[in-house]
Formats: C-alpha cells, sequence, structure tokens
C-alpha cells in the first residue's frame, strides 16, 4: 500500500508541476509553486490526516480508507475535468 500510495503521489505532484509550467506565465511559476505546497501538500493533507484519525478512532480502518478514496476520487473527477476544459494555453498573460 505504502508503494502504491508512493507512486499516485508522486505522478500526482510531478503533473501538478508540468501543469504549472504550462498554464502559468513564468514569472509566476515559483508562486505558484509556493501556494501549492503550502495549501495543496501542507494544509490540505494535514486537515486531511486529522480527520482521517478521528474517522479512524471512530469507526476503523475501514471508515477511514473510504473517507480517503472519497477524497482521491473527488481529486481524479477534478482532473478528469480540468483535462477537458484546458486546451493547453497559459491562463492569463
Amino acid at each position: 500500500m505504502q508503494s502504491l500510495h508512493a507512486l499516485t503521489f508522486g505522478a500526482t505532484y510531478v503533473g501538478t508541476i508540468e501543469f504549472v509550467d504550462r498554464a502559468i506565465p513564468r514569472r509566476l511559476v515559483n508562486t505558484a509553486m509556493t501556494l501549492h505546497s503550502t495549501t495543496g501538500v501542507g494544509a490540505l493533507t494535514g486537515l486531511a490526516t486529522v480527520i482521517a484519525g478521528y474517522i479512524f478512532a471512530g469507526y476503523g480502518a475501514s471508515a477511514a480508507y473510504v473517507a480517503m478514496a472519497g477524497i482521491a476520487g473527488a481529486g481524479l473527477s477534478l482532473a478528469l475535468l480540468l483535462s477537458r476544459m484546458w486546451r493547453g494555453e497559459k491562463l492569463f498573460d
């Protein structure tokens, strides 16, 4: 499971870096990656971990796994939506 988690996290992170590089103007790439790291990787992951801990304590490992799988499914849905909407251009100048 840890290997699968490492693989999916790594693929998501590399995909995010590639998207930022293609969609954000060069002068704002550092800012975009900083925002991604502090919110996406930092704050949201921390919050999800705390919530999963409460779910685990109250309902067990299966419930915590289902909750995290739900978050992953929502992320996949948003990534697929983005892939349909974005045409490869910079989002702004």
